[in-house]
């Protein structure tokens, strides 16, 4: 959520009465958290079929299948048959990121992956996938300046991947729904970078 911490001086100002603590962590993991009271609202992009929770939608969130151009000029990624020779990185084992690209109509089937690595988080993924050690479906806010540096490229670039939207959730028998509300349409207007 690297686009909510430059944006708090801006909520402050606009929201002067709401208090802000913020904790960072998987989708599943905040939703959890959120279900059970210890959060009193939350922001995410994960998929939540909850009759319980409100959702207010913030922004769309684009994702690229990408991987580092030293690790395809070592082994290539163009077609299915490549697949075993690389390893898959993403969140968890349920694998929300590369579900985007999977659920794609255009996305070709593919073979079982050589390897399955579980980060945690999105930044984290990020990070090892600029190493080289993987490949992987990130935002593309996250990721966009390394694309266009060079330092990631695309796979299978003819796949447009599902699109998704952060959104903030909070509880249905909560009282303060117009915070949230309020909290929403301010997010809304930050800048997701």
């Amino acid at each position: 959520m690297s686009w909510i911490v430059p944006a708090l001086p801006r909520l402050r100002a606009a929201l002067p009465r709401l208090t802000m603590h913020l904790f960072f962590g998987s989708g599943q993991e905040i939703v959890d958290r959120l279900r059970s009271g210890l959060v009193d609202c939350a922001v995410t992009s994960a998929r939540v079929d909850d009759s319980r929770l409100l959702a207010e939608r913030l922004h769309e969130e684009r994702y690229a299948f990408v991987a580092a151009p030293e690790l395809l000029d070592r082994l290539p990624l163009a077609r299915p048959e490549d697949v075993p020779r690389h390893v898959l990185l993403d969140i968890d084992a349920r694998l929300p990121l590369f579900n985007y690209f999977s659920g794609a109509p255009a996305a070709p089937a593919l073979p079982r992956f050589g390897g399955h690595r579980w980060l945690g988080l999105g930044a984290a993924v990020k990070v090892q996938v600029l190493a080289g050690e993987g490949v992987a479906v990130l935002p593309l806010y996250m990721i966009e300046a390394e694309l266009q540096a060079g330092r990631l490229r695309r796979v299978f670039p003819g796949v447009a991947l599902l699109l998704d939207y952060f959104r903030l959730l909070y509880r249905d028998h909560d009282p303060r729904q117009a915070a949230y509300r309020a909290l929403a349409a301010e997010l809304a207007r930050a800048p997701i970078a």
